[in-house]
């Protein structure tokens, strides 16, 4: 078995309020954090542009 240890301590307190407000365990917690993690990543791409693409950006930097 391996041991969560969370050294940041507003990481930590952020974990512990999301299991408290889920009425999870710490552990449970985490592990619904990287169950999210996993499935936004496994979605397809269904625009390869960079955000300053698609937002419009110019040479300047202002958006068109």
């Amino acid at each position: 078995m391996a041991i969560l240890n969370i050294k940041d301590a507003k990481t930590y307190e952020l974990a512990s309020e999301s299991g408290r407000r889920q009425e999870e365990t710490l552990t449970q917690a985490v592990e619904r954090v990287v169950a999210l993690g996993r499935n936004a990543s496994s979605r397809p791409i269904l625009d390869s542009r960079s955000p300053d693409e698609i937002i419009g950006y110019d040479e300047l930097g202002i958006p068109r």
